[in-house]
């Protein structure tokens, strides 16, 4: 598929998606992002964002060119949440899925490509403390990565692009927030 079908498909599904929460599920968005680190009502949020990106080369740390890469990346997320009380504190579980496609120039100069899905992530956290009337927050966050998403031997071998990266891995989330 071609970036410029890739790009038409994924505004078309923003748009889809935009129409669907906003008369299936009429809400107001509060957060951008939910590891904004702000407590909302219980429910279930969700939102598709995208990404495009390109670039024609990198440097390096002198600012000289280090490589031709003819990068191409354009890649939608998934983002479910869904926000519960329990014991008297706010827990949330939200879940990342990317997908779409990344090209470019592998260490042999040959152009590669892979598409599909990326590594799905679950986050499951809680508020420690939360002042909605001080607007202040203290949250944790697990970040489970599984690896979900497309990937080739050979492409990683060749230095070429995946959308996975075939392993596991944790990332703690400590986040404090304070409401201006």
């Amino acid at each position: 598929m071609k970036g410029r079908t890739m790009k038409k498909i994924a505004l078309v599904s923003m748009i889809a998606a935009w129409f669907f929460f906003r008369f299936v599920f009429p809400v107001q968005a509060t957060v951008l992002d939910f590891g904004d680190n702000q407590t909302l009502a219980p429910g279930f949020y969700g939102y598709l964002y995208y990404n495009n990106y390109t670039a024609g080369r990198t440097m390096n740390h002198s600012g000289d060119k280090a490589a031709d890469l003819d990068l191409s990346y354009n890649v939608g997320t998934l983002k479910p949440a869904y926000y519960f009380k329990l014991l008297n504190h706010t827990f949330m579980v939200m879940a990342a899925l990317p997908f779409g496609t990344a090209s470019a120039k592998n260490g042999f100069g040959e152009r590669e490509r892979s598409s599909g899905i990326g590594d799905l992530v679950l986050s499951p956290g809680f508020f420690l403390y939360e002042n909605g009337n001080l607007g202040t927050y203290i949250s944790f966050m697990e970040n489970i990565s599984m690896p979900t998403g497309n990937w080739s031997e050979g492409r990683a071998l060749r230095g070429g692009p995946n959308l996975g990266l075939h392993y596991w891995y944790l990332q703690h989330q400590l986040a404090f927030a304070q409401t201006l």
